[in-house]
């Protein structure tokens, strides 16, 4: 399935997050999320631990999203831990797209792909549901500002 890409930008590059991207990845939890943000410490922990991976996708020399996967291979499970895409580079296809690149990654390695939305974050529970995730568990006050969560799942071709 092709993603739209706005035409009046160029293509995102992706490539996986290093120790000079702690900057960007902090700056871009600070714009995309008003509670439960990853702190500095947390994000140099993800990109160093082994069960981790972190995406971005890179757009005009700026960090336009990024996707953190934790692996679980003995169990062919993945999280998807934190998926942020920055607000002025949002509705121009760079989330399905990054998306979409990530469950390419995961085909060999894991069956499922799992992750959390907030039940109050429709905007994002609409791309995940449009994305082809579905619920498959709720818990009540899970977030840090007491907001259900919806948890979704897909499984991976």
């Amino acid at each position: 399935m092709k993603k739209k890409i706005n035409t009046s930008q160029s293509r995102p590059i992706i490539q996986k997050a290093t120790l000079s991207d702690i900057n960007a990845l902090d700056q871009l939890e600070q714009v995309c999320f008003s509670s439960d943000r990853l702190q500095r410490p947390q994000i140099k922990f993800l990109i160093m631990a082994k069960h981790a991976t972190i995406y971005l996708a890179i757009l005009d020399k700026q960090t336009a999203a990024s996707a953190i996967i934790l692996s679980h291979h003995r169990l062919k499970l993945a999280r998807l831990y934190s998926f942020a895409v920055h607000p002025k580079f949002q509705s121009q296809g760079i989330g399905s797209f990054l998306l979409e690149f990530v469950e390419l990654q995961l085909k060999n390695s894991a069956k499922e792909l799992r992750l959390e939305v907030s039940k109050v974050n429709k905007k994002a529970f609409n791309f995940y549901k449009k994305n082809g995730y579905r619920i498959f568990a709720r818990f009540k006050k899970f977030f840090e500002d007491g907001n259900d969560d919806w948890r979704l799942n897909k499984y991976l071709p």
